[in-house]
C-alpha cells in the first residue's frame, strides 16, 4: 500500500499509581484500597487495550492498525496505537467514554489522546516512524535507563 490515506494515533495511558486504586481485583479510580503499582498498570492497560481492540475490529471489520507499548520516565506504560482509519468527533468521544467508564482505565480528559493527519507518506515511512518508538525501549547506548524505564523493560 503506497499511501493509507488518514492515520489516526490513539495514545492509551491508564491511571498510575496514588492517581487510582485498585480494590478486590477489580479496577475502579472510586474504590478505596492500593495504590495502582506499575504491574497493575500492565495488567489494566492489557485487558483494557484487548477490549478496545476487539470493539475496533468488530465494529469496523478488516481494520489495520498496530500498537506499541512505551514506558513514562517513571516506568509507567502506555500504548500507541495506529490506526488506519479515521474517527469522527463522535467517535473519539464514545472511545472516551469507553476507557473511563466502561473500562475505568484512565481518566475521560487525558486517558486517551487522539491525533489524525492525512498521511502523505507511504507505510515504509510510518513503519520506520515507529520503529523509532521501539528501538528507544533498547537505548541509543549514549544515555542509561532511568529507573523507570529499567523497571518497564524488565517486566516487558
Amino acid at each position: 500500500m503506497d499511501n493509507p490515506g488518514i492515520v489516526t494515533m490513539f495514545t492509551l495511558t491508564t491511571y498510575q499509581g496514588s492517581h487510582s486504586r485498585y480494590n478486590n481485583g477489580s479496577f475502579s479510580r472510586m474504590a478505596t484500597g492500593k495504590d495502582l503499582t506499575i504491574l497493575d498498570c500492565f495488567n489494566l492497560l492489557k485487558v483494557s487495550r484487548t477490549k478496545f481492540l476487539n470493539v475496533l475490529r468488530n465494529r469496523y471489520p478488516g481494520i489495520n492498525y498496530v500498537w506499541i507499548l512505551e514506558p513514562h520516565e517513571t516506568g509507567y506504560p502506555h500504548c500507541h496505537l495506529v490506526v488506519f482509519r479515521e474517527f469522527s468527533e463522535n467517535e473519539q468521544q464514545e472511545i472516551k467514554r469507553l476507557w473511563s467508564g466502561k473500562y475505568q482505565a484512565g481518566s475521560y480528559d487525558r486517558g486517551i489522546e487522539v491525533t489524525s493527519k492525512q498521511s502523505d507518506e507511504s507505510i515504509q515511512s510510518i513503519r520506520n516512524y515507529l520503529m523509532k518508538y521501539m528501538t528507544k525501549q533498547f537505548g541509543n547506548g549514549e544515555e542509561p535507563w532511568n529507573d523507570g524505564e529499567l523497571l518497564f523493560n524488565a517486566i516487558v
